[in-house]
């Protein structure tokens, strides 16, 4: 923020001024990345290269965060002014100083920024190769697949993941693409996978909120539908924090949703399940 209004107040108008912030803020990579895009402005493509090569030098090793910002923001000069030639020993610095999973999400998200459907997939197939037991890579891989209208092949990719990454994660995994599922509008597909959850793990409030969250963004359409599933979690033996939390999160649905008379039935519900 301190850099943010440094730059706000000085308004560097020259390389002068903008030597004199990277001089008194030399870790600060908004300063550094602000430099490098007044090279941009003034087509001064190899100054901005150098500038993120000196920023990168400058700024402490223990500052990864101010360092991954300056080289997103030179892997964002290649994909925008260089070619392969230019961008490939970049990338490869970058996922040898960075977690390759960071650098080739980043990667893969500007190119579908620049609709080149083609250059993602291809980072994604590198992703896949490089960071398979990482449930993100398999997350961010399949709602890529969903934004291009794929939704089996995105379905797919559960089956992949789960035989990839550690069990631990698999209930996360599953919970994730069910989401994905309803916000792709594949309602049907996420209660299978939500459903198989449950099943598994009855008690398990969190699964269950996640599934009644996603059925509720349906609004009073869907009100039979998640009266239905309150009434099924609820037959649980909870404890009485768990029960008072799902009661409380239900009458905030039927006072949103429903009508008197379902608010009622809540409120009497939850007296009778906590006496």
């Amino acid at each position: 923020r301190k850099e943010a209004e440094r730059l706000s107040a000085a308004a560097p108008q020259s390389i002068d001024d903008y030597e004199r912030l990277v001089v008194s803020s030399p870790n600060a990579s908004l300063v550094w990345v602000h430099y490098m895009a007044f090279h941009l402005k003034t087509s001064q493509v190899p100054m901005a290269r150098t500038t993120a090569e000196r920023a990168l030098k400058v700024i402490s090793v223990r500052e990864e965060a101010e360092r991954f910002n300056v080289m997103q923001a030179w892997l964002n000069l290649e994909l925008a002014f260089g070619t392969e030639a230019t961008l490939a020993p970049v990338l490869s610095r970058a996922m040898q100083s960075f977690e390759p999973l960071k650098v080739l999400l980043h990667v893969a998200n500007v190119y579908e920024k620049k609709s080149d459907t083609e250059k993602a997939q291809q980072t994604y197939d590198q992703l896949i190769k490089k960071c398979r037991d990482a449930p993100e890579t398999w997350i961010q891989y399949g709602q890529f697949l969903f934004r291009q209208g794929q939704a089996k092949a995105a379905q797919s990719q559960l089956e992949k993941a789960l035989k990839s990454v550690d069990p631990v994660h698999h209930v996360a995994l599953i919970q994730n693409f069910a989401r994905s599922d309803y916000v792709y509008g594949h309602r049907e597909h996420g209660i299978t996978l939500f459903e198989s959850l449950i099943s598994q793990y009855p008690k398990r409030t969190d699964i269950w909120n996640v599934y009644l969250d996603q059925e509720a963004r349906g609004g009073a359409e869907r009100l039979e539908s998640v009266r239905r599933l309150y009434h099924r979690v609820l037959t649980n033996k909870l404890s009485t924090k768990k029960g008072k939390a799902l009661f409380k999160k239900w009458l905030q649905y039927e006072n949103q949703y429903g009508d008197a008379k379902g608010v009622d039935a809540v409120r009497q519900a939850a007296l009778a399940y906590v006496e």
